[in-house]
């Protein structure tokens, strides 16, 4: 039987996610802007996937959910929203980010500053994964800071309220790309003070295709896409009712089934991480010193391609990542690792494995057997 541990590039569609947005295309078409009966049940079924995700997430107002297309969308919306026209205050124009932030943050800033709106400031990366720098790279010119709440590669968390106030004390705001953490750490968003918030709803089981912005009230963005004046008229367009449904009904499972899915995440990639560190004393784990996301595992082999590994794996039914399932194509070693400083003999052999709620103990047990049965192999072949 095939072990899926690819859950941080997308995860299996919850069966309660698939009913509910079945019923919805089974229903009456509706549109949730008509007012008519029709539209407003459907306005209605958005809306309570709107207060779904809003207790996911620790929003305190379910009006402060901006439903997107995914995870880049409201990336994009935040970053180019805050800085668009400079409303209010040309003279910020400062925004920070760091060196390991997922390319639909890095690249956006970096066409921020190609037309001038946005003085980029990128922080460095320490081992650890964490950025380093904030409080001195941080000024009376800052607009915006962008980190993200846990990265997608390695797992490593950032304390969000401490970043949060940080970036308040010089009257700048705060967005963190919590796509990854949605579902797999407690969020209080409210709470610790964050402005803006990025998910994705196939990260935790719900569809692929639909996404979210929290924006804290009273805080203000020029819209991306412009139109009919749907969601607070941040984001136009007719929305995708059975997509938000399923997002609701994916946060939902997520927030009831909290205790029980943390623990099986993160038995099972500790059961993995334990038995691979125990036959492999050369293999690494990156983050291994910070907070780590409870699923989420980058392993490190030296002289090895993590490229041929992944492929082996995979013939053996076992599906593991190179990283980030945005670039593993790309033939470029993982930005992220780059900037902690991974030496050029680990970067060719680091994967990432991910696990999921439904990840069983066994499962987990099997696939670490078959990564070390490939490494060594592969260090065979290699005449190590």
């Amino acid at each position: 039987m095939r072990i899926y541990l690819d859950h941080n590039a997308t995860s299996p569609t919850l069966p309660e996610v698939a009913a509910a947005m079945a019923r919805v295309y089974a229903g009456p078409p509706a549109n949730p802007a008509s007012t008519h009966a029709d539209g407003r049940h459907a306005a209605a079924l958005v809306e309570a996937a709107r207060g779904h995700v809003a207790r996911l997430v620790g929003a305190a107002d379910p009006a402060s959910i901006v439903f997107t297309s995914g995870g880049t969308e409201a990336d994009v919306l935040a970053l180019r929203g805050t800085f668009e026209g400079l409303a209010g205050d040309e003279r910020r124009r400062g925004l920070i980010t760091s060196a390991a932030e997922h390319p639909a943050v890095l690249e956006t800033a970096e066409r921020l500053g190609a037309l001038g709106w946005a003085t980029v400031h990128t922080l460095d990366v320490g081992a650890d994964g964490l950025p380093t720098g904030l409080d001195s790279a941080l000024g009376p010119d800052t607009r915006l800071v962008s980190l993200m709440a846990a990265n997608n590669e390695t797992g490593v968390c950032l304390p969000l309220a401490q970043a949060a106030e940080a970036a308040h004390r010089v009257g700048a705001l705060l967005h963190t790309d919590a796509v990854q953490a949605l579902g797999k750490v407690p969020l209080s968003l409210s709470a610790d003070g964050v402005d803006l918030a990025s998910f994705s709803a196939h990260k935790i089981g719900g569809p692929q295709g639909v996404g979210a912005l929290f924006v804290r009230p009273g805080r203000s963005l020029a819209a991306q896409l412009t139109g009919g004046g749907q969601e607070g008229g941040l984001r136009s367009g007719t929305l995708n009712v059975a997509g938000v449904v399923g997002f609701g009904e994916a946060a939902r499972i997520a927030h009831e089934a909290w205790t029980a899915r943390e623990r099986a995440m993160r038995s099972t990639r500790d059961r993995i991480e334990a038995v691979v560190r125990a036959a492999l004393p050369g293999a690494r784990v990156h983050g291994a010193d910070a907070e780590r996301l409870p699923n989420t595992l980058s392993l490190t082999f030296p002289h090895l391609s993590a490229e041929a590994l992944v492929m082996m794996l995979d013939a053996d039914d076992v599906a593991a990542s190179l990283g980030s399932a945005c670039s593993a194509g790309s033939g470029k070693p993982s930005h992220v690792l780059v900037a902690m400083g991974v030496g050029a003999d680990r970067l060719r052999g680091a994967i990432r494995i991910s696990t999921g709620p439904g990840t069983t103990l066994d499962q987990a047990e099997r696939a670490a057997e078959r990564i070390v049965a490939c490494v060594r192999k592969l260090d065979a072949l290699a005449g190590r």
